[in-house]
């Protein structure tokens, strides 16, 4: 990237994007790209092995090209990735590896090997630092203690055998502990690759990468192998002795590399760095077991801001990968995604993260919207990284909600375009992406909410005369319907200001013709009503409104805009406003759950009774923002496993104590599980890497066994659900869960808890089914 790929509103000190100086963000964009590349490459190994089709992985391997051929463009690099291992003894079992990471002149690694050596601008986003480590992790269990990768040129047979070459690596590790040859699908034709042994017997990845690149049989590599020494001991006489091992053997004879195709990937393969690649003082250090980064004594600056720490694994849970808090977006980031992209793209860009949102004029939002939607057009373009995308929709999100109150109020989404109504004059913008008018009409359902909430604080706090005008205006009534209204509401209450059930279904046909308004009335009470028992009583009274409601797309709308934007979803109103969705996915089919305590596990069996409409409109609804609706599940996670393993239970919240928070999330995950859908399926992902993962800190960490029954619970639903939205990305953890049985039963010694625990296990197996028909 030259400085002229940088958008033009950016200091000229960051024209060079690997200065740490990103508008505020204190992080450089072409290590974020190296971190999610080695985060991708830990994707593809752990799927590939489990998967009978080079397709199921072609997802992550497209994103890894993509990011392979934005890296190409750094300048200062000689084309090849390097991951080896911390510490000397690579054969030692180890419970948290930790890797150094080079390319060019970026050098990093994590873990406690360099505690407290790299300051907080060298440290990563929080989700990219947590995938980091499960990557490290996963190589680690492949056997890979240093790992080689060559950048191809951009050309289809190169790009090709990198592909092929990634997927013997995945699945090398388990031919050699079956003894067998390497088979799967390679896009239509069934491959087999002999697994090659070197001259002790011992199976090698990188021969083994040779006889599958060029299409020779085991026979075929031995007879090479011979030549290859034949040839060695020859230059031996000579003085020129250089290599030992077959596979470095093989291309140091001219005769023999000039008629091979050399492999792209080298694993465990770097006694050639020192005298091969030259001229990098880290590489050399690296090749040689030693740490990338200078010496802090030696005066160099590399310790400082090329080294990246990884945190304690307690501090980011699994299934964080998608919280909003921990987003990293600049405009260097996102311009080394979108390459050679028009100068009104790269303007778009720098506004979207210079501007004041909360400053903007009329005209000025309309020339953001236009832009801001070419620069989603481009990105869909040039990024085939959808969690890219997500991410800059949620930044977006959160730049929007900082316009004014008066404009937000008078734009209006009209087909593809957006007017603005504002102090008398009416500007228009057309050609809006729709995700950008997603957002919008989220913001203005989300404001609307709050101004109905206030005016019926203002009612409930003022005795029983509201403002009828303001009330009319905000609930669409005319003023003889908001008169009849008011007069039936009043009527539910008593002589003490409080509600009554049974004057409440005394008024029920008289509040029906505005069933949708009375609804929403209600919600607004309970949502300021502190009292527990009163709570109830409003709830009981929305669930019989239910029966009689005409819009229930209109009321699970305005439940999902009280809660969903804001930040964190940690309250008992989230708890109420998902067991009634949950009921009203029911209400047409009487199998309504709202009056339970919980929703039934038992809506999760069957999925005929669910509402289609109403369950798309969910599905739509949820994924305006998928990034932060994970969030909300993260943030809740991360505060029940704070409560949970507190020393002292009077420690606990009052108002969000575990049984809350569980009781909170498992409504939340039933309705994941029963409306499905992608951001859905994101939930549902991070609660079975949560849940699922008898060695997690929830489990492993110093807990209270009272709630081992409710977790138990969230991972049966979870898995329950992996059976209808599961995706070959969850393979491995539910293999390793359905292998983990004994370790979940040891955690409590009470024969009830063995019983639910075979209970909940009994459902991987159909799950692991269902997503391998999948791949199929």
């Amino acid at each position: 990237m030259t400085a002229m790929d940088v958008p033009p509103a950016l200091p000229p000190k960051e024209a060079d994007p690997r200065n740490n100086g990103s508008q505020g963000v204190g992080f450089d964009p072409w290590r974020i790209l190296l971190m999610e590349l080695v985060h991708l490459l830990g994707l593809f190994f752990t799927h590939a092995r489990h998967a009978r089709k080079a397709r199921a992985t072609a997802v992550f391997f497209n994103q890894i090209i993509h990011r392979l051929h934005i890296l190409e463009r750094m300048p200062g690099h000689e084309g090849g990735l390097i991951i080896r291992r911390i510490g000397q003894n690579v054969d030692a079992p180890i419970q948290r590896p930790d890797y150094h990471v080079l390319f060019g002149d970026i050098a990093f690694c994590g873990g406690a090997a360099l505690e407290g050596r790299c300051s907080a601008a060298a440290k990563g986003p929080a989700h990219l630092l947590r995938s980091l480590e499960q990557a490290f992790a996963c190589l680690n269990d492949q056997g890979i203690h240093a790992f080689y990768l060559q950048i191809p040129p951009n050309t289809p047979d190169a790009v090709d055998r990198l592909q092929l070459a990634l997927n013997i690596v995945a699945r090398f590790n388990q031919a050699v502990e079956n003894g067998a040859s390497i088979t799967f699908r390679y896009f239509g034709r069934a491959l087999t690759v002999p697994l090659v042994r070197d001259n002790h017997g011992r199976p090698d990845p990188n021969l083994t990468l040779v006889a599958g690149l060029n299409g020779l049989s085991a026979i075929n590599m031995r007879q090479l192998m011979q030549q290859a020494e034949a040839f060695r001991r020859m230059a031996a006489i000579g003085g020129q002795d250089k290599a030992k091992d077959p596979y470095n053997t093989i291309f140091g004879v001219r005769n023999l590399r000039s008629q091979l195709i050399k492999p792209l990937v080298e694993i465990n393969n770097l006694p050639w760095m020192p005298s091969d690649v030259g001229g990098s003082d880290a590489v050399q250090r690296l090749a040689e077991g030693g740490s990338a980064e200078n010496d802090q004594s030696s005066g160099g600056d590399l310790a400082d801001e090329s080294v990246i720490q990884l945190t304690d694994p307690v501090a980011f849970g699994a299934g964080e990968a998608l919280d909003p808090l921990g987003l990293d977006l600049s405009p260097q980031y996102l311009a080394l995604h979108l390459g050679d992209a028009l100068p009104d793209v790269k303007a778009a860009m720098a506004h979207l993260f210079d501007d004041d949102f909360g400053a903007l004029a009329p005209d000025g939002v309309v020339k953001r919207l236009g832009g801001i939607s070419r620069l989603l057009q481009d990105l869909a373009r040039h990024v085939e990284d959808p969690l890219l995308i997500e991410r800059v929709i949620a930044f977006l999100y959160r730049r929007l909600e900082q316009l004014p109150e008066a404009l937000v109020a008078g734009m209006v989404v009209q087909r593809q375009g957006v007017t603005i109504d504002h102090q008398g004059r009416t500007l228009m913008v057309g050609m809006v992406h729709p995700r950008v008018l997603e957002l919008i009409l989220s913001i203005r359902e989300a404001r609307a909410v709050r101004r109905k909430m206030a005016v019926v604080d203002e009612w409930a706090t003022g005795g029983r005369d509201p403002d009828s005008e303001k009330l009319a205006d905000l609930f669409r009534l005319s003023s003889a319907d908001c008169a009849t209204l008011i007069l039936a509401l009043n009527g539910c209450f008593g002589d003490d200001d409080r509600f009554v059930s049974s004057r409440f279904v005394q008024q029920m046909d008289r509040l029906s013709p505005y069933s949708i308004q009375a609804f929403e009335i209600l919600w607004c009470l309970l949502r300021r009503t502190p009292a527990l028992r009163d709570r109830l009583i409003l709830l009981s009274a929305i669930v019989l409104l239910i029966q009689r409601l005409h819009d229930l797309k209109g009321a699970t709308g305005f439940l999902l805009a009280d809660f969903l934007p804001t930040q964190p979803l940690i309250s008992t109103s989230p708890y109420y406003a998902f067991r009634l969705i949950n009921g009203m996915l029911h209400a047409r089919q009487n199998r309504w759950t709202g009056n339970d305590s919980i929703t039934p596990e038992e809506v999760l069996d069957g999925h005929d009774g669910v509402d289609d409409a109403l369950q798309r409109h969910i599905v739509w609804r949820l994924g305006i923002d998928r990034v932060r609706l994970s969030g909300h599940f993260t943030a809740i996670r991360r505060k029940l496993r704070e409560q949970i393993q507190a020393a002292n239970p009077m420690a606990y919240s009052e108002e969000m104590d575990p049984s809350t928070l569980l009781a909170l999330e498992r409504e939340g995950l039933v309705l994941m599980a029963l409306v499905g859908g992608e951001a859905a399926r994101a939930v549902l992902h991070g609660a079975l890497e949560f849940y699922g993962d008898p060695h997690g800190p929830i489990y492993q960490s110093r807990m209270d066994t009272r709630f081992l029954a409710d977790l138990m619970d969230h991972l049966r639903i979870v898995l329950k659900a992996m059976t209808r939205v599961g995706r070959p990305e969850d393979l491995t953890r539910l293999k390793a869960l359905e292998q983990s049985a004994a370790l979940l039963m040891t955690l409590d010694t009470d024969p009830a808890h063995k019983r639910r625990v075979k209970k909940t296990l009994a459902w991987v197996a159909p799950a692991i089914r269902a997503i391998q028909v999948q791949m199929q």
